[in-house]
């Protein structure tokens, strides 16, 4: 697989992902973070982000995804390469949250329950986006 590190996706994390989330292969991910230098509070995709203003000094560092996960800021965007772990997990993450407005309905028809149902097991399983079906 050839690195496309120079290629960069600036995403929200925070506002997609919950402790709750399995992570699967992305846990050990590293990813950038900018806190206050007390190192408490939030973990900021950016030292620019409003949250940080007051701080007398920002550090940055990086953390395993997994263990960044239930202190991301929801207002910041991290950047991530186009080839991280994260981002087909995130699509996952958003496409079962987007089936979460079908919950309290009768699904219509074998394609609705079959949507669900794969991106359910996708995430389970730690295989995301799940595979074409032929």
């Amino acid at each position: 697989m050839s690195s496309n590190a120079g290629e960069l996706r600036h995403v929200m994390l925070g506002s997609i992902f919950k402790p709750e989330v399995p992570l699967g292969a992305a846990r050990g991910t590293p990813i950038t973070c900018h806190t206050s230098a007390t190192g408490k509070g939030k973990l900021h995709g950016s030292p620019e982000c409003r949250s940080l203003r007051s701080a007398a000094s920002v550090n940055q560092f990086d953390i395993p995804f997994g263990e960044a996960v239930e202190r991301l800021c929801t207002n910041c965007r991290w950047a991530l390469s186009t080839d991280s772990p994260i981002l087909p997990l995130g699509a996952a993450v958003n496409d079962v949250d987007s089936l979460t407005i079908w919950l309290d309905r009768d699904p219509e028809d074998e394609n609705d329950i079959k949507a669900e149902r794969d991106a359910a097991i996708a995430l389970s399983t730690g295989d995301y986006p799940p595979p074409p079906h032929q």
